[in-house]
């Protein structure tokens, strides 16, 4: 009996904690908002300038092919955001499935927030199951906390290492230092909401150096070790990898025929006929 008192104390006690650090997390959602209608705004600036970027891009370039290298960077970019959107979902829909098939309360705050946080690797998985695993805790005790934990390990483990490098392949990956100098470098310049965007903003960035061929050495240093293994060894590849197309061969030079210049020909001078000589007269003297 006395313990379980003791056990109920300690329970409401670890209770009041939660809310406790539930009512920070509410008080820090001002400092979220006006970040985000930082980006929001700077969004909206962004696109309302777009329709003129490729036309600026063409004349500040001023080099054969630029364009189409600059569409290539657009197309990895919307690739990496689509697959990982996808990914997301999948993580988000089953995390929700998960808290709701064990008990836990408010199973769809903890699908979103699955959602949101994968986008973060490896840091995002571990930071989302805190909250169902304390709260699966608080309300049925270490058994179902574990089921919940269990649970969270199993579907980013399979999301995050089997299905996303077979979908979006290793060279669209970041090595886990690149990750967490990220997320302190993005937090450090928008907060909370600089560290949730950190490491789709860093992507976009290595495919940028990715695209140059003075800073493509840059993207090497920030890719993942698997990226190395499918450079050295293309067989490993889980994708295809993208192999660039060989410059265009050039055009033979056409040389101008100069036509060779007329020799004006000098018309011949006419033959002169020598007459023939009169005939000696007789010498009328002579007998």
């Amino acid at each position: 009996m006395i313990l379980a008192r003791v056990a109920g104390i300690h329970r409401v006690e670890f209770r009041r904690r939660v809310i406790g650090g539930a009512g920070t997390l509410v008080a820090g959602i001002g400092s979220v908002l006006s970040d985000t209608a930082f980006v929001l705004l700077t969004t909206a600036f962004i696109m309302a300038e777009a329709a003129g970027l490729p036309r600026k891009l063409e004349v500040a370039l001023g080099r054969a092919g630029s364009m189409d290298r600059f569409d290539g960077i657009i197309n990895d970019i919307q690739e990496y955001l689509s697959i990982k959107t996808k990914i997301s979902l999948v993580t988000g829909g089953l995390a929700w499935i998960l808290c709701l098939a064990v008990g836990v309360d408010y199973p769809v705050l903890w699908g979103v927030v699955a959602f949101f946080l994968n986008y973060i690797p490896t840091l995002g998985s571990i930071i989302a199951a805190v909250p169902p695993v304390l709260l699966g805790f608080v309300q049925f005790g270490w058994e179902r906390s574990l089921a919940v934990l269990a649970g969270y390990v199993l579907i980013n483990t399979v999301m995050g290492n089997m299905v996303e490098p077979k979908v979006m392949g290793k060279r669209l990956g970041l090595s886990s230092l690149v990750v967490f100098l990220s997320l302190v470098f993005w937090g450090w310049i928008w907060g909370p909401l600089g560290m949730f965007l950190s490491v789709p903003l860093t992507m976009v960035v290595k495919i940028l150096l990715e695209n140059s061929d003075d800073l493509k050495w840059i993207a090497v240093l920030l890719g993942s070790g698997a990226e190395m293994e499918e450079r050295f060894d293309p067989s490993k590849s889980t994708v295809a990898m993208k192999v660039p197309e060989p410059p265009p061969a050039p055009e033979p030079e056409v040389v101008p025929v100069v036509p060779e210049p007329e020799v004006a020909v000098e018309p011949a001078a006419p033959e002169v006929t020598a007459e023939p000589e009169a005939a000696a007269e007789p010498d009328s003297d002579l007998p």
